[in-house]
Order: structure tokens, then C-alpha cells, then sequence
């Protein structure tokens, strides 16, 4: 962040420099503006010597006529160099707008300084890089939701209207399959979240997009800032969130390409901040007892269940057992978690479900099965990265299609998943003890 913030200090210097060059050439050393200043300066000295005639007692009607008259010439003559040095000025903003476009593509999800205060809301939302394609693309989905539309609906943050948060593993980085609105940087007290959040339109219903590992794939399951990423989802108005998790199968009937949507978890995680509310300063005050019972939203299960069989996709329930990683399992490890009773095995599943539950979001995920593990005792192939990315070829495009159509459905049901919405919010509410 430093070397960013230094690099931004050192551009606008030059850009100050250039802009300085700039009036010179095109204002200060031109003929143009040379015959200004002069007829400038006779002008006004010429006022000056009617208005001392023009006091005297000597003064006749015809000096205070002259005066006016030299007076008028001297507003003439000053528009007139207004009216140059605006457009020098405009070939100047021009060739600013255009270099603006490029370091604004160079700092692009990038934190290169923090406020030490929160701007108002106003302030926040006009500053916003892409507002326009915000706005517009905002209006149309309103249009097409019937719902009224306002300029400033707190930024994507409006309890009465569904956005639903996109939380993608391997292979839905990309978020083609949406009318896209710009990015957004946001701050959190738990850190940064894995990337900037891309926010859109899928179907007139609104997104905010996160690759839960970084756009990069930067950040190893242990280092992904579970926290930041549900808290910043959380500030943008997120009340629903889709979530992917690639999967091993634990069972001979979920072969690789099949979907399974988690009912309940098991967390085998060591190493992972679990709650928000930890006692560090600024951070939520209490201790939170959320009910993990049920662990995913009954509603938005049905919801992908059905979605899958109309895209043509075999969807199962089951549980999903999440393990610290990034190493693969061993095959006693893998035998002792079918013996548990999992059904397919995951690296991100925890904390990040219950996470969104301590924040009253709506959550449910579908597990991407690429591979059986390792516990079968006669199978020659194994999981490895290789494989694992081979399968999620096919798996991010059957994905990308489940969550278009689950969006669509969801948007069929607005009103009783807000009623759900609401509801969970004040379970994660009446479970904080203080």
C-alpha cells in the first residue's frame, strides 16, 4: 500500500508539473494572450485616470460618459481573456480526463491510502469511480423489479430490496455472466477482503460479486479473510449469498460433475478467526451463540435443487466436511471423515457459512464434486491439482448457469425471502450476549 500511496504522491507532482508546462505553452508565452494583458493594463489605466476627472469638481456630464464608456471596454477586454484562458483550459482538462483514465486503470482494486474518518454517505456515493454505469445500470433493474427508483439508494444498501452476494471458489473469478457495474474497494475492521467486489446486474436483480481466493488465486484456504469478505458483503447491502465450494466425494454415488448442496457442515479447521465478535477494539461487543441448526437456508436450498434439475445437473444433499488445508488428505484421513459421516470434503466451507449467519445473511452453497478423494482402496487416480482444474472447467460453466437461473427464481420470490432475510438477521440479533 505504501508504494502505491508513494507512486500517487509522485504522479500527481508531475501531473502538477505537466499542468503547469501546459498553461505556459498554450496561455502565458502565446501573442494572443500578450495583446490581452496589454489592452488590459491600458484599459484599466485609463479608467483610473476618468475616474480621478470624474470626481473633480471640473468633471462634466461628458468625463462621467467617457467613464462609463472606458469602463464597459474594460469588461469587454476582460471576458475576452476569460473567455481564451477557458479554452486553454479545456484542451487542458481533455488531455487530464485522458490520463486520468490510465492511472485510474493502473490503481484499479488497489488500497493506496486510508481516510482516518468515513465520508458521508453522499460524499461516498458521488466519488464512486463508475457511478454513472452504477446508476444506470441500477435504474434498469428497478424498471424491470417495478420498483421505484431513487438516485441515492444508499449505495446498493436498501433493506427492502434483494442483493444477492456471489462467493466464487476456483473457477468463478470471472463474472462475465452479469451486467457488471464497476468494482468497489471497501474498508472493514477485520482487514481487506481477497479482492475488490464487483457489483452488477444478473436478471434485473442486484450483485456483488467476490473471488473468495482473490482474482489471482492469491490466497491459500488458512489466509483467505473470511471475516473481511462477509463484512464487506454485509456494507453493500448483501441480505442473500450463493456460495461455491470445489469438492472431493466421499460416496461412490457423487461422481465428479455432480452438484451437492450442503444441509450441515462438519468444520475440521484449526487456524481461522471464528466469530466477529472476538473482544479486539472495534469490533462487535458480546459473544455470539448463533445457532448452526439449521446451517443453510431451507428456502434457497429447494431453490438450487430445483434450478439444477432444470439445467440438467444431478444435485444431492448432504454434508460437507471442511478441512484446514491446502494439503490434500491422507487416505486414513479420508476413510475416518466417510466414518464421520461426510458426504463430500472442502477447504472453504468454514467459517465462512456461520460467519454469515453471526451477520443475519441469508447462505447457502453448492459443492462442485471434481474427484473422489483418496479412499478408494482399488481406484488408480487420485485427486491433484491437475485433475481437480480439469473438472472445474465444466463445473464453472454448469455453475455459472445454476446461479442465473437460482438468481431468477429468487427474484420469483422476493417478498417471503426478505421475510426470511429479516427473520435470520434477528436470530443473529437475540444471539449476542453482552
Amino acid at each position: 500500500m505504501y508504494s502505491d500511496a508513494l507512486l500517487v504522491i509522485a504522479i500527481a507532482t508531475v501531473t502538477a508539473c505537466v499542468g503547469e508546462a501546459l498553461t505556459y505553452l498554450l496561455v502565458y508565452r502565446t501573442d494572443e494572450y500578450k495583446r490581452l494583458t496589454n489592452m488590459l493594463e491600458r484599459k484599466l489605466r485609463q479608467v483610473e485616470k476618468r475616474k480621478e476627472q470624474a470626481v473633480s469638481v471640473e468633471a462634466t456630464k461628458a468625463d462621467k460618459k467617457k467613464l462609463d464608456r472606458e469602463e464597459e471596454q474594460l469588461k469587454e477586454a476582460n471576458k475576452a481573456m476569460s473567455m481564451f484562458r477557458m479554452k486553454s483550459m479545456f484542451a487542458i482538462g481533455i488531455t487530464f480526463t485522458a490520463l486520468l483514465n490510465v492511472f485510474s486503470s493502473m490503481f484499479e482494486g488497489h488500497i493506496v491510502a486510508k481516510l482516518p474518518f468515513h465520508p458521508i454517505s453522499l460524499v461516498h456515493s458521488i466519488s464512486h469511480r463508475n457511478l454513472i454505469e452504477l446508476l444506470l445500470n441500477r435504474i434498469k433493474a428497478r424498471l424491470e423489479a417495478g420498483r421505484p427508483i431513487t438516485l441515492f439508494a444508499q449505495d446498493l444498501n436498501d433493506a427492502h430490496t434483494i442483493v444477492v452476494g456471489i462467493i466464487g471458489g476456483t473457477g468463478l473469478e470471472k463474472s462475465d455472466f452479469m451486467i457488471p457495474a464497476g468494482t468497489k474497494v471497501v474498508e472493514t475492521p477485520y482487514g481487506e477482503p481477497s479482492d475488490s467486489l464487483t457489483l452488477g446486474t444478473i436478471d434485473g436483480v442486484e450483485v456483488v460479486v467476490l473471488a473468495r481466493h482473490g482474482r489471482d488465486h492469491r490466497f491459500n484456504p488458512t489466509n483467505v479473510n473470511f471475516r473481511a469478505n462477509l463484512w464487506a458483503m454485509k456494507s453493500l447491502g448483501v441480505n442473500i449469498i450463493l456460495a461455491s465450494n470445489a469438492s472431493g466425494s466421499l460416496r461412490e454415488e457423487l461422481a465428479p460433475g455432480a452438484f451437492v448442496v450442503p444441509s450441515s457442515f462438519i468444520d475440521w479447521t484449526q487456524q481461522r478467526p471464528r466469530t466477529f465478535y472476538d473482544g479486539e477494539p472495534g469490533h462487535p461487543k458480546g459473544v455470539c451463540h448463533i445457532p448452526c441448526f439449521p446451517t443453510y437456508s431451507e428456502s434457497l436450498r429447494k431453490i438450487l435443487h430445483k434450478c439444477s434439475k432444470e439445467i440438467g445437473v444431478e444435485s444431492h444433499d448432504g454434508t460437507i466436511i471442511c478441512i484446514e488445508g491446502p494439503r490434500f488428505s491422507s487416505r486414513a484421513e479420508s476413510i475416518m471423515f466417510r466414518q464421520l459421516g461426510a458426504d463430500v470434503i472442502n477447504m472453504t466451507a468454514c467459517p465462512e457459512v456461520y460467519l454469515a449467519k453471526e451477520l443475519g445473511i441469508l447462505y447457502v452453497a453448492v459443492a462442485l464434486v471434481t474427484d473422489y478423494d483418496c479412499w478408494k482402496v482399488n481406484d488408480t487416480e487420485f485427486v491433484s491439482v491437475e485433475h481437480v482444474k480439469q473438472v472445474m472447467v465444466k463445473n464453472a460453466e454448469n455453475t455459472t448457469k445454476l446461479f442465473r437461473r437460482t438468481i431468477q427464481e429468487i427474484k420469483k420470490n422476493e417478498d417471503s425471502l426478505l421475510e426470511e432475510a429479516k427473520a435470520e438477521e434477528e436470530i443473529a440479533n437475540a444471539s449476542v450476549m453482552c
